[in-house]
């Protein structure tokens, strides 16, 4: 069974903010706020979250964000 880092279904904080052009710690706080779907990878200080690329799919739509602009932020 593959590992997450293995698969590349999943981003970080930092690669999902640099797709969806906000700051990191905006997309912790949408993820605290459960509007973002994430895994919380370990525990205590050295947990990450990682981020399914579906999201940015949810995202789009929910903001009507057009295809054109999703395809090019998942290149």
């Amino acid at each position: 069974m593959k590992s997450l880092e293995d698969k590349n279904d999943f981003l970080s904080v930092k690669e999902f903010s640099a797709k969806i052009g906000v700051h990191h710690n905006t997309v912790r706080r949408l993820i605290k706020n459960c509007r973002i779907a994430a895994v919380n990878i370990g525990n205590g200080k050295y947990s990450c979250f990682r981020i399914p690329k579906s999201e940015l799919g949810r995202l789009a739509i929910d903001n009507h964000i057009r295809w054109e602009e999703l395809n090019k932020l998942c290149e």
